[in-house]
């Protein structure tokens, strides 16, 4: 083996990756620096002395393709060659790395002997730039060997010459392609062709050492391969150009293909929508569809049988699917581990309907990897040509949102976009941003609904309840916006708000009264919020800026929230108590929590939910469900608030049984702050309620 030379830095943010290239290549000869950074190898970079960059597409904070950007600002391929090294999925991420002046790319996990090649390959050019070699008339930069071909432009007189190889690759005979410029450019995508001039005029009038890009060019079969074209311009004695010459390589595969899995990716789906678009176009007949699948619960599996067992799934899974396609069907991996499908030629909507039902059913059988039976179900989303698209990601957007509606039932099921469904999707997309504006603006209002104790017939608090007057289209209910509020995390600034508000508007209600005022505020605390580590300093935080006795204060949560990680959130809980505040669990009953649960959580109030106690009258099973409770929670020493209660009759009921506490419309209904005040107020006025002793 002959001894390389040259200084090399390897940029990768993970060690070991650092460490193995670094062994590998010192072992070959190379001086090696490292930098774990894009910063860190700027700064390499400027201390000069490196001949070549190993740069890792993905990296934290600054990435490879940022790093990239800027090092192109001070310095041109032929003074610092730089390689990408990119992992699985990253070919749209090396495409546009290419285009942004990377001199080539190498694939993980690393082909070492292709690898010193390529890394020779390059310092090689370096080399001979520096020394400006310019009296060859034709030269071939052997980057592929054989697979490439070459080209040779005598820019004197517009003759060009094309090798047997440049031909075949372009899908023509030697003897059957003239040797003219417009077998070249006439062939470029249109969407590409204006971009390949740039290039190569750039290098021609001095801006760039060399010409390297890569575009899709059209083959004899009409169909369209990426290609990369690599020359360099032979320039007189003035510096004025002469001759252009170079190589053409086919990195279709590399860039169309995942290889992991062996069929297509995102790059080559897109295409291929976009030709059954223009097909659609000529022939209004014509009808295609595009399918989405991923595999249900498959993040859960991979954290439960590991990253080899899951990689392997998926690539199981894919064979699979692509044995059940119809031929002209294409099938693409276009996510981490979002499948699609392009049914070509459908006769109506539900022909793919039936499509994507049967592709189902090919997870029925389970899976052996490594000798592990796995099980899952798949969930589809569909979107047809049936609705007009003008490109793919329009059609890809409609098809996801056909997934995730699928998703949103359960999964194990398909699920079709219509407009009713894009035209709900675009609401809840314009929803969330009005949301995420009204959380910057605090553009919401507490209302609050009185809580009351049947013993003395009095207020002893109220359950906070954020409302939102959304602009141009007047108040939302809570119950459409909260589970956007949840989805998006926006929950948790919004929840804090609302803490902060409500011990706000105590101590507002305190300074104004004489006295000591006992009022328990009941703030709700979504699954969400009881999962965040800062939730016990929030809630303290609010309760000292505010003055605010902890005993004024009750968390609300639902069963759900709790049982989402009962270790984590029974943590939580006994944090809040030990500060002081008390705890409820709302809307009880209608959740999977058991009394084991409840033994668990140090819980003060079981809150009955309103769909018991508004049929308590009329439906014996629902009067037998609430007298269980309050006898469970009389047992547990924790007290009843009936939610719910709009009569006479149901409070009657719910008291008799032994409940302490009830909320309802038969009371009030939630009102502004004001409101709320002038309630207690009138309370106070009538008969001063004494100091609480019980819990709301």
């Amino acid at each position: 083996m002959p001894e390389a030379d040259g200084h090399l830095l390897v940029v990768d943010d993970i060690e070991e990756n650092r460490d193995l290239l670094q062994r590998r290549l010192e072992r070959r000869g190379y001086d090696v620096s490292v930098a774990d950074s894009g910063q860190a190898a700027l700064n390499a970079v400027a201390g000069g002395n490196i001949d070549l960059v190993l740069l890792d597409i993905m990296m934290p904070g600054m990435s490879g393709l940022e790093t990239l950007e800027i090092m192109r600002n001070t310095s041109d391929q032929g003074s610092l060659p730089v390689i990408m090294v990119s992992a699985k999925n990253e070919s749209e991420d090396v495409v546009q790395a290419l285009e942004m002046g990377a001199n080539d790319y190498i694939s993980k996990p690393i082909d070492f002997p292709v690898a010193f090649a390529r890394i020779e390959t390059h310092l090689s050019l370096k080399r001979a730039d520096n020394a400006l070699r310019s009296s060859e008339e034709r030269f071939s930069l052997a980057m592929e060997g054989a697979t490439e071909g070459l080209w040779d432009w005598n820019l004197k007189d517009d003759d060009i010459f094309y090798s047997a190889r440049w031909k075949a690759i372009v899908g023509h005979d030697d003897s059957d392609l003239p040797n003219q410029i417009s077998e070249w450019f006439d062939r470029i995508h249109e969407k590409d062709v204006d971009r390949v001039r740039t290039e190569i005029n750039k290098h021609l009038d001095g801006i760039s050492l060399r010409i390297d890009t890569t575009y899709r060019i059209r083959h004899a079969n009409k169909t369209h391969r990426w290609v990369r074209t690599v020359g360099m311009a032979r320039r007189d004695g003035d510096g004025t150009p002469i001759r252009l010459a170079g190589s053409l390589s086919d990195v279709t595969e590399q860039i169309l293909m995942d290889p992991h899995t062996n069929i297509p990716n995102r790059t080559h789906f897109r295409d291929s929508i976009d030709r059954a678009i223009a097909r659609k176009e000529r022939d209004d007949s014509f009808d295609f569809g595009v399918i989405i699948f991923e595999l249900d619960s498959y993040q859960d599996l991979k954290s439960s049988v590991g990253h080899s067992v899951s990689e392997q799934l998926l690539q199981d899974f894919a064979q699979r699917l692509k044995a059940h396609t119809r031929p002209g069907d294409t099938v693409a991996l276009i996510g981490e581990y979002s499948f699609a499908m392009l049914t070509d030629d459908i006769g109506m909507v539900a022909d793919a309907v039936r499509i994507a039902e049967r592709a189902r059913g090919i997870v029925e059988v389970p899976f052996d990897i490594f000798g592990e039976e796995i099980t899952s179900t798949l969930s589809a989303g569909i979107a047809t040509s049936y609705t007009k698209y003008d490109s793919a990601e329009d059609i890809l957007r409609d098809a996801t949102l056909g997934l995730r509606s699928a998703q949103e039932l359960g999964g194990n099921c398909a699920q079709i976009v219509d407009p009713e469904l894009h035209a709900q999707a675009l609401s809840r997309l314009h929803l969330e941003a009005d949301l995420r504006r009204a959380t910057v603006t605090e553009a919401f209002e507490l209302h609050y609904q009185p809580i009351i104790d049947f013993s003395l017939g009095k207020i002893t608090g109220f359950e906070t309840l954020i409302r939102w007057d959304r602009p141009d289209h007047g108040p939302v209910s809570p119950v459409d916006f909260i589970p956007v509020a949840e989805r998006t995390a926006l929950i948790n600034p919004i929840g804090t708000w609302v803490l902060n508000q409500a011990c706000q508007q105590l101590a507002e209600w305190q300074k104004t009264v004489s006295g000591t005022l006992d009022c328990v505020l009941n703030v709700n605390v979504s699954p969400r919020q009881i999962q965040q580590p800062n939730l016990v300093k929030q809630v303290a935080d609010a309760l000292a800026d505010n003055g605010m006795d902890p005993r004024n204060l009750k968390i609300e949560i639902t069963e759900s929230a709790v049982l989402e990680d009962l270790d984590s959130a029974v943590r939580t809980l006994e944090e809040l108590h030990d500060l002081g505040v008390r705890i409820a669990i709302d809307d009880f009953g209608t959740g999977y929590s058991s009394l084991s649960t409840l033994l668990h959580v140090p819980i003060d109030t079981i809150k009955i939910d309103r769909s018991f106690t508004s049929t308590i009258e009329s439906d014996p099973k629902a009067l037998q469900i609430v007298n269980a409770i309050v006898n469970m929670a009389a047992s547990l020493d924790k007290d009843i608030v009936a939610e719910g209660i709009e009569t006479q009759s149901q409070a009657a009921i719910i008291q008799d049984m032994g409940a302490q506490f009830g909320q309802g419309y038969l009371y009030s209904k939630p009102v502004p702050a004001a409101q709320a005040f002038e309630l207690l107020k009138d309370q106070i006025a009538s008969e001063p309620a004494p100091a609480m002793s019980v819990a709301v």
